[in-house]
């Protein structure tokens, strides 16, 4: 009897050593309050990735444990459940959604025993610098370049509105727009909620023939409304932010013929149509554009740990920028030496509940 416990304690004790090391990835993001519906698509679009991973037997054998918490919006939270993964031995942190975080996060930056990954930070000020910061979504001022190089066939005297809450992001967005549009650009601070300044909004606007909106979903949606319901007649462009969780979907006729910078794919390309059938699946919507860049941030980050020497930082980071293109939900995939993408904005218009490309 002692011979064969002394058997099962062995065996029991030869297979814990067996057990692989666990791949602990900390995520960052908001998932309760204000602007929660692009933490949460992104969250959503991560687990599936990592989902799959794990039930295909993991990165060689290591399965991925992801450690999720929710900044509620508040960026003192940011850096502080940061500095928390960190101390538990993180190395790998992916969330960071917007750009307004990126303050909260950069001090960050310089050490090279972490690996930062956002699916939609597109803070531009981040871009060409060496460092552990990694994305694939294009900057902010690219997407405000491609909406100026479009309106300058459509308009031109043009009312910026940009949110105050995620001045960072916005900011490059309306620089990006004011560089490239040929015509006059008035930009207002949106500091209160929309239905407050309504007249506001309306005096603003006066002289003008187009309107940039640079705000969360909802308040790209109250805009809209506050034109519609005074008959005032306008050309609406708007950044991806403002299509955020499908919002575009849910508008009606305020918000039809409105133009975004669209980071969502081509129903036509395989892998797109696959990815949205799969998440329908699963979730029982449609994914959003932080859902895709979420997922696609997933296919980099799993695909380096599959290559690299070992899982630190250095290790991590040699692997991800000596990757070769992958297949994208909505584009092949290829960070440049400094971990930015390099990926086309893609302009669409909403007619009548449907997105159409425009050239």
């Amino acid at each position: 009897m002692k011979k064969l416990i002394f058997i099962i304690l062995l065996l029991s004790l030869t297979l814990i050593g067996c057990e692989k090391e666990v791949i602990r990835i900390g995520v960052v993001t908001t998932l309760s309050g204000n602007n929660s519906d692009i933490g949460v698509s992104m969250r959503d679009g991560f687990l599936l990735k990592v989902n799959e991973i794990n039930d295909a037997g993991g990165i060689n054998g290591h399965k991925i444990e992801l450690i999720i918490k929710d900044d509620e919006g508040d960026i003192n939270k940011v850096k502080q459940i940061t500095q928390d993964l960190i101390d538990q031995d993180i190395k790998i942190l992916f969330g960071y959604e917007t750009s307004s975080k990126k303050n909260a996060i950069e001090e960050f930056f310089g050490r090279e025993d972490l690996i930062f990954m956002s699916p939609t930070l597109s803070a531009y000020e981040l871009s060409n610098i060496d460092d552990n910061f990694f994305r694939v979504i294009p900057t902010n001022y690219q997407q405000g370049e491609t909406l100026g190089h479009y309106a300058n066939k459509y308009s031109k005297k043009t009312l910026v509105l940009y949110s105050q809450v995620n001045a960072n992001f916005a900011k490059g967005v309306y620089e990006g727009y004011a560089d490239t549009f040929e015509g006059e650009v008035v930009i207002k601070a949106v500091e209160k909620g929309i239905l407050e300044l309504e007249e506001d909004i309306l005096l603003w606007y006066e002289g003008m023939d187009s309107l940039m909106v640079v705000m969360n979903p909802n308040d790209t949606l109250l805009t809209s409304q506050v034109f519609y319901r005074n008959n005032v007649e306008t050309n609406i462009y708007s950044s991806n932010w403002g299509m955020a969780a499908n919002a575009h979907q849910t508008g009606g006729q305020s918000i039809d013929g409105t133009v975004y910078t669209s980071l969502l794919g081509d129903d036509s390309y395989a892998p797109y149509k696959r990815f949205q059938e799969t998440y329908f699946d699963r979730f029982n919507e449609n994914p959003s554009f932080a859902t895709i860049y979420a997922y696609e941030a997933g296919i980099i980050i799993t695909e380096a740990l599959k290559q690299a020497d070992s899982f630190d930082g250095q290790d991590l980071k040699k692997a991800i920028l000596e990757l070769d293109v992958q297949e994208g939900i909505i584009s092949d995939l290829k960070l440049n030496e400094f971990g930015d993408i390099q990926r086309e904005n893609l302009i669409v218009k909403l007619i009548e509940g449907k997105l159409i490309y425009q050239e």
